[in-house]
Formats: C-alpha cells, sequence, structure tokens
C-alpha cells in the first residue's frame, strides 16, 4: 500500500483535502485520516462495481450507510480498473478538481507500475540465465519463465497500440495484424491480460481522451466526440453519460483550476 500512501501525501499536500483510495473490494487502503483505513466504503464499491463516479452529497449520504460527502471515482491502470479515489467534502466545492486528480493518480500508478515491472522483469532475466547455464536445465522451468517474459511486452504492444489507433476505425483485426497473430488468438490474449474485450479497452481510451480535452479546452462537444474517433455525437453523448455518471455537457460545466 506503499503506493496508495504516496498519492495520498501528495494529492493532499496540493489540495489540502482529505483524500481515500480503495482496493478492489471498496475497502480503504489509504487515507489522510488514518481512523479510516481498512473500513469498507459502499459509495467507492458501487463506483467499482458500475465503472462510474459516485457523488455523495447531503440529498443521498443516508443512501450510502452515512459515508462522508464527497466524491467517489474508478481508476484505472493500463486499462483494467484497480480501485477507485475519494475526495472527501461537499460535492460542489471539490468537483472542480476531481477529474484532475483521478488523472494524476492513475499517471502515478502507471509511472509505479513501469518502474517495478523493470525490476520483475530483471529478475527474471537472471533466473532464466541461472537456467539456461545448468547441466540440465529445467526445460519446462525455462518456457515458463519466457511465457511470463512475453506477457508485459504483449501488454504493452496492445496499450501502445490503443495510443496511437483508438481514435481512428479500428477493429480486433487491425490489431491481431500488428502482432501477428489471428484475430482468434488476440481476442484471448486481450481478455487474459486485460479481463475485457478489445472493443471496451478502445472505448475506454476515447472516453479517457474524452475527459481530458472535455476539462482542458473549449471545444464544442461534436468537436471532442470527433477528435476522440466518435463522429456520431448522440452515440457519443450516450456511451459518455453510460461510463462517467453523467453527459459531457454537464461534466464540463464544472469549474476548473
Amino acid at each position: 500500500h506503499e503506493i496508495a500512501e504516496n498519492i495520498v501525501k501528495e494529492t493532499m499536500n496540493r489540495l489540502n483535502r482529505n483524500i481515500n483510495i480503495m482496493d478492489m473490494e471498496g475497502k480503504i487502503i489509504a487515507s489522510g485520516d488514518q481512523t479510516r483505513v481498512g473500513d469498507l466504503h459502499i459509495g467507492a464499491l458501487e463506483a467499482i462495481r458500475s465503472g462510474k463516479t459516485i457523488v455523495i452529497d447531503a440529498a443521498n449520504q443516508e443512501q450510502w450507510g452515512g459515508a462522508l460527502r464527497g466524491i467517489n471515482m474508478p481508476v484505472m491502470l493500463q486499462g483494467r480498473l484497480v480501485g477507485a479515489i475519494g475526495i472527501t467534502g461537499e460535492p460542489e466545492q471539490v468537483s472542480e478538481f476531481a477529474e484532475l486528480v483521478r488523472m494524476t493518480t492513475e499517471l502515478m500508478l502507471q509511472q509505479a507500475h513501469t518502474s517495478s515491472l523493470h525490476e520483475w522483469r530483471n529478475r527474471i532475466k537472471e533466473s532464466l540465465m541461472g537456467q539456461l547455464v545448468e547441466a540440465q536445465p529445467d526445460r519446462v522451468k525455462i518456457n515458463e519463465q519466457l511465457r511470463l517474459l512475453e506477457a508485459p511486452t504483449r501488454k504493452a504492444q496492445v496499450v501502445r497500440f490503443l495510443r496511437v489507433h483508438a481514435t481512428q476505425p479500428i477493429g480486433l483485426a487491425d490489431l491481431a495484424a500488428s502482432l501477428h497473430l489471428s484475430p482468434s488468438r488476440t481476442s484471448h490474449l486481450v481478455r487474459e491480460l486485460f479481463g475485457q474485450s478489445f472493443q471496451s479497452l478502445v472505448l475506454q481510451e476515447r472516453l479517457r481522451r474524452a475527459r481530458t480535452l472535455l476539462v482542458s479546452t473549449d471545444l464544442p462537444v461534436k468537436e471532442v466526440a470527433r477528435r476522440v474517433g466518435m463522429p456520431n455525437e448522440y452515440h457519443f453523448n450516450r456511451l459518455f453519460r453510460r461510463q462517467v455518471g453523467q453527459p459531457p455537457g454537464l461534466f464540463r460545466r464544472r469549474p476548473r483550476l
């Protein structure tokens, strides 16, 4: 939980607001209020379950088991849901920086993941080299270690493909061609690595970019939709509301930092 604690500390130093980070079971694993660590956060659990932002205010506070007022948002890492982050406070006061907090959290997690992955791969390589110089190498273990080394590489290839091509009219066959695999094998690989379909990953990347554009620019919603690869504005609005919990126009009208 060291990474979560660092995120809480760094974020609170800048915002002077209490921050909670929850695991996939909705349990608070890091908080500016140490007495809450280990508690179940029902609002965050719903954010994780639904993949949507959950706002707890005076009107619905009792519905969430007396949870403190604030905003709870799902957190993604390389296309996979990994937990939630919450900001304690009156929603109208903390909403202005909620999305920026989520984006910063995901960036910090990505940086930590990249660093730990590099160390892990070095350890696997050292073990593999040790096996290769043995008089009687364990071929089963060697093959398993080679498979372990390949998995993060494949995952990085998929993420990189999405970063480059998500705004284009792409399908599973395009990813398969870039990986030099069959579409069937690629479909299984994506589900094995990310726990969801390729089209779900594409949608998440497009909506991630849309949130960024809505927060950082004054582009019309129709133009935002076009730029992220969703030229049908009605379709974009419907999917955005389903995934984020509010329409893009309302999402944008929150005050910015």
